[in-house]
């Protein structure tokens, strides 16, 4: 399992435990339906660890030791007999939605753990990133002898729920900021380009996934495109120092024949040229590499992803809807979906063809079905599949590979006319192909185009001419329109999309 691989070495370095022994959630920590004992008094402390100072983690692991964490002040009326174990629970939260257990070991009435142990717990439940948590905990205690297990207290009874400030054991850096560089900029290192995260939002040890756009003219492709990545320290630095090459995976075929794909894992290769990626194809790429998986996929740079199915066609490509993109990886876009649909990265199915990943299943969640897909060239795959019948607004990343389908049950107008009230809002009728949606209305002052009766998906426009088609964007602006009384069309089948508002 890739994320206890991360903490092996130091473990068997400390002798603390084998790494199948430093599962968060260990086998021999489950303590199924053990009897109750609740005549001993147990009462535990916890001191300053982690209140004050967090528990440096990688102080402990650097000297080979456990970290303490509890100190028990108490212990009256256990049986001679039995062992007293008492496991940490980590928590994703202060409810403790999900948990982990986590092994203890008691020395001298002080409760320690094993730093990578307590790490994977961390990085399961809370982030992966490197700095401070704040982590819930708590205790239970239990008395042991052999096969015989006794819980004191009750199943519900834990000796001590506290929170630490915890600096969780790191062995691996990820920066924030990656550059591409090579021959097409003579490899200075100040003229790179540089990569973008494909998740803001969360902390880079949690999404480590980072993507660049860039393109390769003939002459470049005829002499070799060589390149590689560096982290922003060695830009800082100008030098070599956590500089990133590139190993394809190599694969045979049933004959013996040998290809090189686009796609592999990364290493580490801190000289200019060494492990250089090689591109010998002119075009448009885009370049996808996880930090943390050490993988990483090169592709053409798509403008369009098409989507054919029995919705659309799957032979004349001018009548199957696009997907549009504005930085290469997140597409978007309204289809006519029925039954069974995939996506092209080209106006035919020969080339890229993305088809629901082998191993994988859809979900279903009210109006929106979800997945994963995989790339399966000219053959292979199932299609995906879908419902109902009707219009659907699909969102497609490439880094990630997973798409989500929403079914545009409802198309309407809201606005000021109507109190800006979307569920209750009158709804446009759709064409046979659920294309076309058209209605009449009394419009006065700014409205946009409405679906579901909820926000998650609307679209307005920055003109409002009439008689002639305004183009509507996704989240556009409102339209503002003089009273009066109007037949408005929306249209869905080409794109930019439209709206026509036609005074009577």
């Amino acid at each position: 399992m890739k994320k206890f691989a991360l903490f092996c070495g130091i473990a068997l370095s400390l002798g603390l435990t084998a790494c199948d022994d430093m599962l968060p959630n260990p086998p021999a920590q489950e303590y199924p339906q053990p009897e109750i004992f609740d005549a001993a008094g147990l009462t535990l402390s916890q001191g300053d660890y982690g209140v004050t100072n967090p528990i440096n983690l990688n102080e402990y692991a650097e000297k080979g030791e456990l970290a303490p964490i509890m100190n028990i002040t108490e212990l009256t009326n256990f049986p001679d007999t039995y062992q007293l174990q008492i496991p940490m629970e980590v928590g994703s939260d202060e409810n403790f939605t999900k948990y982990e257990v986590v092994e203890t070991t008691i020395t001298d009435n002080v409760i320690s753990v094993a730093p990578g142990s307590f790490t994977d717990a961390i990085r399961e439940l809370i982030s992966k990133s490197p700095d401070v948590q704040t982590v819930n905990v708590r205790f239970p205690a239990y008395a042991v002898n052999g096969n015989s297990t006794m819980r004191l207290g009750g199943l519900d009874v834990y000796y001590a729920t506290v929170q630490y400030k915890v600096l969780p054991y790191q062995t691996y850096t990820i920066e924030n900021e990656y550059f591409l560089v090579g021959n097409f900029c003579d490899w200075n290192l100040n003229r790179g380009i540089k990569l973008s995260r494909v998740n803001n939002d969360v902390s880079v040890y949690d999404d480590a996934n980072f993507t660049v756009k860039f393109d390769v003219t003939a002459e470049q492709a005829a002499e070799g495109y060589l390149y590689k990545i560096v982290p922003a320290s060695a830009v800082a630095n100008g030098d070599w120092t956590g500089a990133i090459g590139f190993v394809p995976t190599i694969t045979t075929d049933e004959d013996g024949v040998e290809t090189v794909q686009m796609y592999g894992t990364v290493v580490d290769a801190p000289e200019a040229q060494s492990e250089a990626g090689v591109i010998s194809q002119e075009g448009p790429y885009l370049l996808k590499v996880n930090f943390e998986a050490k993988t990483y996929e090169l592709n053409f740079a798509l403008d369009y992803l098409w989507v054919p199915g029995i919705g659309t066609s799957t032979s004349n490509f001018n009548k199957v809807p696009r997907l549009y993109t504005n930085d290469y990886v997140t597409f978007q876009g309204a289809a006519h979906l029925n039954k069974q649909w995939w996506l092209t990265g080209q106006d035919g199915i020969t080339g890229l063809n993305y088809k629901t990943a082998e191993g994988t299943e859809q979900t279903v969640d009210g109006l929106v079905t979800s997945g994963e897909i995989q790339n399966f060239g000219d053959n292979g795959g199932a299609r995906m599949t879908i419902a109902e019948n009707g219009l659907y607004w699909l969102n497609v990343n490439l880094a990630t590979l997973r798409y989500s389908a929403t079914h545009l049950k409802r198309v309407s107008l809201v606005g000021a006319f109507n109190g800006w009230d979307a569920e209750a809002a009158e709804d446009l009728k759709p064409d046979s192909k659920f294309q076309v949606w058209t209605g009449t209305f009394d419009l006065e002052g700014e409205f946009k185009v409405n679906t579901n009766g909820a926000w998650d998906i609307d679209f307005g426009s920055n003109t409002a001419a009439i008689g002639t088609a305004n183009t509507l964007d996704y989240k556009g602006a409102n339209i503002n329109v003089p009273a009066g009384k109007y037949q408005v069309k929306v249209d869905f089948s080409t794109l930019p999309y439209t709206i026509t508002l036609t005074q009577e």
